[in-house]
């Protein structure tokens, strides 16, 4: 991981595999929380969405892969923005679209729910890791991010070069192995980490037989093609094409809480313009308009 040593905090977002979905309505509080609580999950849940496409856009360069978790990042950086006041606050509020939104509770919820999804492994974990001889924090600052992010705080000594390979281990073990390194020192300004990690792991609703995996023609920019081996297979599927653009849903799990959201241009030097218009109501209407 680059970080910033100009910046007292290091926010770091590990996640071992993207979950598909953007969780667009799709998250909600325990069946007997307040309706009010409800809804201001999902209101975060569309802030999550909205600085998701906020972050790809600035992220994406064209002819360039991009492979980003925007809840992994936005979730670092809410914890951060709890440690702000001010016109930082306000700052980073607008940036993360949650201006207005107490989301304390929200959060609590939405961790929650996305750790108890069911037919898959979706585990979200986050930790503060600070040097008490750089840094002293304010007892409600730790207070919240263990209450409403379920974050682990941890005390360690910064010079010491142990702390690497614990701060290394923590993010290995939540992503189950897949990640195994992050950090390579710790720089001479830094006081703190603020780390989240996302892992998923699930197998499909209607899987793929290996046997009709075939070779293909799969078309990078221009008119370059590279042959690759492409899954196969026949199946009925939420799908539609419109505006250019073909969308389809692939499930996960028994329950289906869980999806893949595939979008393809139909041009092959399409995908860059594709990304400069996209936005959360775009996708809205693109994801209504699938049908089986």
């Amino acid at each position: 991981m680059k970080y910033r040593t100009r910046n007292a905090f290091a926010v770091c977002a590990a996640t071992a595999l993207l979950t598909a979905s953007l969780f667009t309505g799709g998250v909600s509080a325990d069946e007997e929380s307040p309706k009010r609580e409800q809804a201001t999950v999902k209101t975060l849940a569309n802030a999550e969405n909205e600085f998701g496409m906020d972050i790809f856009k600035r992220l994406h360069k064209d002819g360039e892969n991009t492979f980003i978790s925007p809840v992994s990042i936005a979730t670092a950086l809410q914890m951060a923005s709890h440690a702000a006041a001010g016109e930082t606050r306000s700052e980073m509020d607008k940036v993360l679209h949650l201006e207005g939104l107490d989301a304390r509770e929200a959060n609590k919820s939405f961790v929650a729910a996305l750790n108890e999804r069911k037919g898959v492994k979706l585990n979200m974990a986050n930790s503060l890791w600070l040097d008490t001889e750089r840094v002293t924090m304010k007892d409600q600052y730790v207070t919240e991010v263990q209450e409403y992010f379920g974050s682990e705080v941890r005390v360690a000594n910064f010079e010491d070069p142990a702390t690497v390979e614990s701060v290394n281990g923590w993010i290995s073990d939540k992503t189950e192995g897949l990640i195994p390194s992050m950090l390579n020192e710790i720089g001479e300004r830094e006081i703190a980490f603020l780390i989240n990690a996302i892992y998923f792991k699930g197998t499909w609703t209607d899987q793929f037989n290996k046997k009709s995996t075939k070779e293909a023609d799969f078309h990078l920019t221009g008119d370059d093609t590279k042959k690759v081996n492409l899954m196969s297979r026949s199946a009925r599927i939420a799908y539609s094409n419109n505006d250019g653009v073909q969308v389809a849903k692939l499930p996960y799990g028994d329950d289906k809480q869980n999806a893949m959201w595939i979008i393809l241009p139909d041009e092959a030097t399409g995908l860059d313009k594709l990304v400069q218009d996209f936005d959360i109501e775009t996708l809205s209407k693109w994801q209504k308009r699938t049908r089986k």
